[in-house]
């Protein structure tokens, strides 16, 4: 979901800095600068729970804490579809202790979650010049009138980051599936190799060797984490496959056929 063009949202005011405690660091005003070029969709065609749902896909890949989504599916559904729309601004106000309550975390360890999450990008810190959080909203229109939280507004705007990722991930996860049912194979079939060799008997110059490389590069499949790691792996196993079966197809000797009469 691209980024839409629309007027400045009205009726709110970002504070030029996070809290009267929180210290401007270039890093956190990068991320409010990143924030405010979110001006919201067009009236009527917002759907936060797309954007959620995009972050839930993503959010193992992305070296979050944990509880990470937990908080951010909650702080989304605070909000209301008009605050993502033009005009206005997707902002979240629970006060830390009912976050606190509500994640059965202590306030220390809110604070550590808050500050990830806000150095990670996925929304960001606006609090008042006291370091409250509040908002209010028009009793008619039900929009946001003046609001100091949590900006969600990043959500909106990496969407299609998030959407990338997820998709990467699945692909990554198809490989590397397809990659261990090799790895089973080639294993599986070296086993039986060895089975049949022993049957008659012939244990072949560097026997040893080939299950001394197996045993390790098992070892190795069962912590491999990436596709290109495994494929190494798996590159090894198979290649000790085709040596196994061919010291079996040795052991088999050509059957001389001479007809008399």
């Amino acid at each position: 979901m691209s980024q839409l063009p629309g007027a400045s949202p009205a009726g709110w005011r970002a504070p030029n800095r996070p809290s009267g405690a929180r210290r401007l660091t270039p890093d956190i005003r990068v991320r409010l600068d990143q924030a405010d070029t979110f001006k919201g969709l067009p009236r009527g065609t917002a759907k936060p729970l797309c954007f959620l749902a995009a972050f839930q896909e993503a959010e193992p890949y992305l070296g979050l804490p944990v509880h990470a989504y937990k908080l951010v599916a909650w702080l989304v559904k605070q909000t209301q579809p008009q605050d993502w729309e033009e005009g206005s601004r997707p902002i979240a106000w629970p006060s830390a202790r009912h976050q606190a309550e509500f994640l059965g975390l202590s306030p220390a360890r809110v604070k550590q979650l808050n500050r990830a999450l806000f150095e990670a990008g996925v929304f960001v810190i606006r609090d008042s010049e006291q370091g409250k959080r509040y908002g209010r909203r028009d009793p008619e229109t039900k929009r946001i009138i003046e609001a100091f939280g949590f900006d969600l507004s990043p959500l909106a705007l990496r969407y299609d980051e998030f959407v990338r990722i997820a998709a990467a991930a699945r692909i990554e996860r198809d490989w590397m599936k397809g990659l261990r049912r090799r790895a089973t194979l080639s294993r599986s079939a070296i086993r039986q190799a060895g089975e049949a060799l022993a049957a008659q008997g012939c244990e072949p110059e560097g026997w040893r060797s080939i299950e001394e490389g197996v045993a390790a590069l098992a070892l190795a499949c069962r912590h491999a984490s990436r596709s290109d790691e495994l494929a190494v792996i798996v590159g090894g196993l198979e290649r000790r496959k085709l040596q196994a079966e061919q010291w079996v197809r040795d052991l088999i000797k050509p059957v001389e056929i001479n007809p008399e009469g």
